[in-house]
């Protein structure tokens, strides 16, 4: 678990990595967990007061454990507000036309396309293998069957791909953005309803 510090910490061996989370837990008296859970090391990579208050990324030890976790720009409180949508196409234009509708409908504040996705899958009774693109979709969870229903709508498989994660946490600023970025189709939403 140490190896997660590696990405940030990029110049740094992994030994050094080592040696500065056990100082790390030393200093605090942290808990093994609460200290290799991703959100608290994310937590502690990203927190700008953190990052920004050492030129060296090696010692940390002067910080309090009140400045490292108290970062307003962070929120990693288990919520399933917000989530992420998986969905696959066969090809570019499908993954296109779906993204494009949803974000213009403000049922997503994101899509991205991610191209070249090898799926290997049953279907009727044998595996199949094929090229797809991921639609990685950003929103908010109230608006996943609307999501669903939208894609399945213009997905031209029988039974397209559908499934959403909650995502438990990340940039404060961005988890606004998705709600903010997704609030007409809300208006729009209950427009239809009346």
């Amino acid at each position: 678990m140490f190896y997660t510090f590696s990405f940030w910490l990029a110049q740094t061996p992994k030994a050094s990595c080592r040696q500065f989370s056990f100082r790390f837990l030393s200093n605090y008296k942290w808990s093994w967990t609460k200290v290799v859970s991703t959100k608290s090391i994310s937590s502690l990579l990203l927190n700008s007061s953190f990052v920004s208050s050492r030129s060296s990324r090696s010692s940390y030890s002067h910080l309090s454990t009140q400045q490292i976790m108290s970062s307003s720009a962070l929120h990693f409180q288990s919520s399933s507000e917000y989530v992420v949508v998986y969905c696959t196409t066969p090809d570019l234009e499908t993954a296109r036309t779906i993204s494009s509708w949803l974000v213009e409908k403000s049922l997503a504040a994101c899509v991205n396309t991610v191209s070249g996705v090898e799926s290997t899958y049953w279907w009727e009774g044998k595996v199949e293998r094929d090229q797809e693109q991921l639609l990685i979709i950003k929103t908010r969870s109230d608006l996943v069957s609307t999501v669903a229903s939208e894609i399945r709508s213009k997905h031209p498989y029988d039974l397209p791909e559908v499934i959403s994660l909650p995502i438990q946490g990340g940039l404060q600023e961005y988890l606004e953005w998705i709600g903010s970025s997704t609030c007409k189709a809300e208006r729009s939403h209950s427009n239809d309803k009346t």
